[in-house]
């Protein structure tokens, strides 16, 4: 972004490896719980982070980065599932302010983890 890179590790906001933030190549930074942050900021761009608790009930507090490049907003929200060890997180993308979008599937398809199946059993 501007010559910048951004790097999103997923992780549960409480683990011993929290979710984090990279910028043009640093150590992962994980975010701050009390309150959000501005990470960068230009001229035409801002990166900002913050912990938001948006479906009290279906998940607890998660992470979630927030890049807006003009009209163009790119967020990077996590989900996590379980506490601690138990848990699994869960990196949902999402652009808006775009003039046209087209359908784009990846491992799990357009419909996310929705229609995903389980692991083969080991």
């Amino acid at each position: 972004m501007d010559g910048h890179e951004v790097l999103v590790r997923a992780g549960p906001v409480d683990g011993a490896i929290p979710f984090g933030v990279s910028l043009n190549g640093s150590a992962f930074n994980p975010i701050d719980l009390s309150s959000g942050s501005k990470i960068l900021a230009g001229t035409s761009f801002s990166v900002s982070s913050m912990i938001s608790d948006d479906e009290p009930g279906v998940w607890g507090p998660d992470a979630k980065l927030q890049m807006k490049i003009g009209a163009v907003s790119v967020t990077v929200k996590q989900h996590t599932e379980g506490r601690l060890a138990d848990s699994r997180s869960m990196l949902d993308l999402s652009v808006d302010g775009l003039d046209a979008v087209d359908s784009v599937g990846g491992w799990l398809g357009v419909d996310g983890a929705l229609a995903a199946g389980q692991a083969p059993a080991e």
